[in-house]
């Protein structure tokens, strides 16, 4: 009851205050379309040939301004890379650092510039969904289906969205208007290792509304051969690595009138899969079970020719269970979170944009091994803008300010509420120093935190114990670099530049001494300094696409000795030094191919950098061919990977298949 009634308090005050912004601007209503709004108040600052993001800094603004690196990858580059989950699309050609603890539906995070998993925040239309219980999200658990885009920002972004956000985001964009009939897709495939898939997609639209809606199911016996290196390196098969999973999605768009448009979606997810566990500590009867539910409806409202009010109640749900019965364990835990963010973005002057809103949000977690009545309450206030400074002979400056107030609450029980507040704030800021006008500087600096997680600061078990008195992890991060448009080269474009992050209070779980019960503490500070080079290049004249991205990453922990005082360093576990990432494809007649070669260096698995796992280049091979047969296409593909075999892990003793395909056939009408 007292989540319920704190709930309903915060959010009918969040609603009164956008009736407040609505009321008091209704008359002055202008005549533009909601959804097209941003595009049409800064026209000046749009360029046809320039893709749109929204994450660097929470306004559309074309890719080629942006404050930060920012990776849009469009429908199209999806539906061309395959796969059926988010891991499967970011596992091609991202500068990013995926983590899969085995092959199909086993978990599967990444990171961003080699923070830790938990340091990467992952929105869903700008919510973040990352577990308030561990930080994490499971990227084998969010489907591609109904998914319009992904962009993916590196860099630090407290400021703009708060805990999670020290290492970049991961927007996921989910499909809105904008198709001219009636669409019916129906995919069904096969591959390696009893794979089976089916997928069915639908879209309706009208001059007022636009729905789009997804079935997917995916399964696989997931028996792939591989070396035991626990048993003389003999080929084994890897066993209760089984997985059957089901995805819905629901996506609709309706125009209320010319002024207000209503945006929803929700998407679910479930699935039941074996967990082999580690070739050092096998689990062979184990079994999870997942369940995911993400839901929001946007509102937004054009006030006048330069306001844009937007709100968004949101819900997202899950239940996971894992039972050992070889161990007698049987563990679930279920998190409801409830919320609502509001926006109001409105163009102050010619050169100055400016963005402020809030959110409140609500979570509540039972879990078998968390304390009781375990809630985190999170209330937000940020403010952040966009200003084109006066024009110094050809030198054009813009300048990207964020500042923004978290304050979390964690209402374990009214005797015991531990709070956190958190001040934020970033700068980013772009040059263009020619006249030509396709070479732009960049260069960003700020502040960023990620809150304990409730595991971190609950967790009740026979041989650990959370720790309350936990502080916030923080950081301050500063990036710079140079985008450039080759002039004489159709269609280069380059982006290169280098990176810093200065952590402190980093959460590490250590034993005490005498009890041997392991706790949580901050304990270590890290840095991490590296370097990034993206190419791409797509020429409008030949049919050929081409990029590549590098990421030089030296991430280290830095160790003091209680006894001696001597300080060490090493480098962080499972952060690779070097990440390469490629994409080669060509483009005629109905046929598409496409060739991607990934490269990771070795990874530490020890804290003493004295084991680690091998480097691995894997290359993968996919194509396909489209048919047309009136108003109807038929789409045949066929999806090599690891091409050349390779032996490797990503997490120690999890093995990963080798070579192995996927055949699928799309139709669509």
């Amino acid at each position: 009851m007292r989540f319920i009634y704190y709930f309903s308090m915060r959010l009918t005050c969040l609603s009164f205050i956008i009736l407040f912004f609505i009321y008091c601007a209704t008359g002055i209503a202008g005549q533009i379309d909601a959804d097209t709004m941003h595009t049409e108040m800064q026209p000046s600052r749009h360029v046809a040939f320039d893709e749109i993001v929204v994450t660097a800094t929470r306004t559309q603004l074309p890719l080629w301004r942006s404050p930060v690196p920012v990776t849009a990858i469009t429908g199209v580059d999806l539906e061309r890379r395959g796969g059926i989950t988010l891991g499967d699309a970011l596992e091609r050609s991202e500068p990013v650092t995926l983590r899969r603890y085995g092959a199909g539906a086993a978990l599967t995070t990444l990171s961003v510039r080699g923070v830790a998993a938990d340091q990467t925040v992952v929105l869903l239309n700008g919510i973040p969904i990352n577990s308030p219980q561990n930080g994490l999200v499971d990227l084998s658990t969010i489907s591609l289906s109904g998914i319009e885009r992904i962009e993916i920002a590196r860099g630090g972004a407290s400021s703009l969205y708060g805990n999670h956000a020290m290492g970049g985001v991961i927007n996921i964009i989910t499909r809105s208007a904008g198709y001219d009939r009636p669409v019916v897709d129906i995919l069904a495939g096969g591959g390696s290792f009893g794979l089976r898939r089916i997928n069915v997609q639908s879209r309706i639209n009208t001059s007022s509304f636009d729905l789009s809606f997804g079935l997917g199911r995916d399964q696989s016996d997931g028996d792939f051969r591989f070396v035991d290196t626990f048993n003389n390196d003999e080929q084994s098969i890897r066993e209760n690595a089984d997985y059957v999973q089901s995805f819905a999605t629901l996506d609709g768009y309706v125009h209320i009138d010319h002024e207000t448009t209503l945006r929803f979606f929700a998407r679910y997810s479930q699935k039941d899969l074996g967990t082999p566990g580690s070739l050092s500590f096998p689990t062979p009867g184990s079994r999870q079970e997942d369940e995911h539910l993400h839901t929001a409806v946007s509102v937004s409202r054009v006030i006048g020719e330069d306001v844009l009010v937007t709100f968004r109640p949101f819900m997202i749900y899950s239940d996971l269970l894992y039972s050992s019965p070889a161990f007698d364990i049987s563990s679930r835990s279920v998190t409801r979170q409830f919320g609502a963010t509001f926006d109001v973005n409105t163009q102050l002057t010619s050169d100055l944009l400016m963005t402020f809103g809030g959110e409140i949000s609500d979570a509540k977690i039972d879990a078998d091994e968390l304390a009781d009545d375990v809630e985190r309450v999170n209330t937000v206030a940020y403010l952040s803008g966009e200003w084109s400074a006066p024009e110094v002979g050809n030198i054009r400056t813009t300048l990207f300010p964020s500042l923004r107030y978290d304050r979390f609450s964690n209402n374990r029980a009214e005797r015991d509420r531990r709070l956190y507040e958190e001040l934020t704030w970033k700068i980013g800021m772009t040059v263009q120093p020619f006249a030509y006008d396709r070479f732009l500087v960049r260069g960003s600096m700020g502040r960023n935190f990620k809150a304990p997680g409730l595991n971190d600061m609950y967790w009740v078990d026979e041989w650990s114990a959370g720790n309350p008195e936990l502080v916030p992890e923080r950081s301050i991060g500063y990036d710079a670099g140079i985008r450039w448009e080759i002039p004489f080269i159709d269609g280069l474009m380059l982006d290169a530049g280098f990176f810093s992050i200065r952590a402190k209070d980093r959460i590490i779980w250590v034993p005490d001494p005498e009890t041997w019960i392991w706790s949580p503490v901050n304990l270590r500070k890290v840095h991490a300094d590296g370097f990034e080079f993206d190419v791409r290049w797509r020429p409008h004249s030949y049919p050929v696409r081409l990029s590549a991205s590098y990421t030089y990453q030296d991430v280290r922990q830095f160790v003091t000795d209680e006894t001696t005082g001597e300080k060490t360093s090493s480098q962080l576990l499972y952060v690779p030094y070097h990440l390469f990432s490629g994409e080669i494809g060509y483009d005629m007649a109905g046929l598409r191919l496409s060739v991607y070669p990934r490269y990771n260096s070795k990874r530490y698995t020890t804290e003493a950098n004295d084991d680690h796992v091998d480097g691995y280049f894997l290359f993968d091979i996919r194509s396909d061919y489209t048919v047309n047969l009136g108003t109807m296409s038929a789409i045949v593909s066929l999806d090599v990977k690891n091409v050349f075999n390779a032996d490797y892990q990503v997490i120690q003793h999890y093995p990963m298949p080798g070579r192995h395909f996927e055949v699928n056939v799309r139709l669509r009408y």
